[in-house]
């Protein structure tokens, strides 16, 4: 369970980090366009500070459950060999890492900062969101030497590029964790495998106890994926010919004209199948003023 929930915190940093950057674009907008409405950039810049406490907040349930599963793989807490893997996986973006850990505990304990964008015009136009290094580095907080080291090599923090970096790492990091737990915990890694599927064929027994038909339902049919029912409910309904019907079906089903020749036979037959199943109406032919028309031949 804690690999599935690694694997969620992931896909919501990815979104923190997507937030972030429409945040940012939003900022350079409002900093740009003169007849923008006035408070868009604090705005704007309030999102991006939320998507970012959302990101390090995440980070810091991260760490906390890779320590769970280094703890329950039996592994010491100062051992070097798994020390040593997870800087090999981070690499020159330990800094990086080491930031992001420390900035959690600044703005949940010291000082909640905003980040700020900064626009470049040279050859090419950036955008950048970022935050003062020297102001956190003065600030009197106790950063960790690593953490120290990356806020003096610029003036400024780029947020995106941290925790865009963070983000893939963390994804990789995931991974070494599930070969740790394959390895170290496999038993535990079966049990658990077991008992998913088990809870999930209870789950279909039970709903199939109530409704038996999901225990024979047929796959969805190529028709019903391809057109809208109701569509297709319309069509077979309508007052068109068995032939007509069939054309239109067909042509609205490869209106992409990207169907195999044997998509397509199969698609025919899916339509003949509902043709032969079409109900028939008489035909009681048109009256005008209560008499036959055309009257009948004398």
């Amino acid at each position: 369970m804690a690999l599935e929930n690694l694997k969620q915190i992931h896909v919501a940093m990815l979104e923190a980090c997507l937030g972030m950057n429409s945040a940012m674009a939003g900022m350079a907008s409002a900093m740009e366009i003169a007849e923008v409405p006035s408070g868009t950039y604090e705005r704007e810049q309030s999102k991006s500070t939320s998507h970012l406490l959302n990101f390090l907040a995440l980070y810091s349930l991260y760490v906390d459950i890779c320590r769970r599963i280094k703890s329950e793989a039996g592994i010491p807490k100062t051992s070097a060999p798994y020390h040593r893997a997870i800087r090999r996986i981070t690499k020159s973006n330990w800094g990086k890492h080491s930031v992001t850990g420390d900035l959690r505990n600044y703005v949940l304990h010291y000082l909640l900062e905003n980040p700020r964008t900064v626009i470049h015009i040279n050859e090419t136009r950036t955008v950048n969101l970022v935050m003062d290094a020297n102001a956190l580095l003065y600030s009197g907080f106790d950063w960790k030497s690593d953490a120290k080291s990356f806020l003096q090599t610029s003036p400024d923090l780029d947020v995106i590029e941290v925790t865009r970096a963070v983000a893939k790492d963390v994804a990789r990091l995931i991974k070494f964790h599930e070969n740790l737990v394959e390895s170290r915990l496999s038993h535990q890694k079966i049990a658990y495998d077991t008992y998913i599927h088990e809870r999930a064929r209870f789950k279909h027994l039970q709903k199939s106890a109530v409704d038996m038909g999901r225990v024979i339902k047929r796959p969805t049919s190529m028709l019903s994926r391809l057109i809208d029912k109701t569509v297709i409910e319309g069509t077979i309904n309508s007052a068109l010919s068995d032939e007509d019907v069939r054309t239109v079906l067909c042509t609205l089903a490869n209106k992409y004209d990207n169907l195999s020749a044997d998509a397509m036979r199969n698609l025919t037959s899916e339509v003949n199948l509902l043709l032969r199943q079409r109900r028939r109406f008489p035909s009681a032919g048109a009256y005008l003023q209560g008499r036959h028309f055309p009257p009948p031949l004398r």
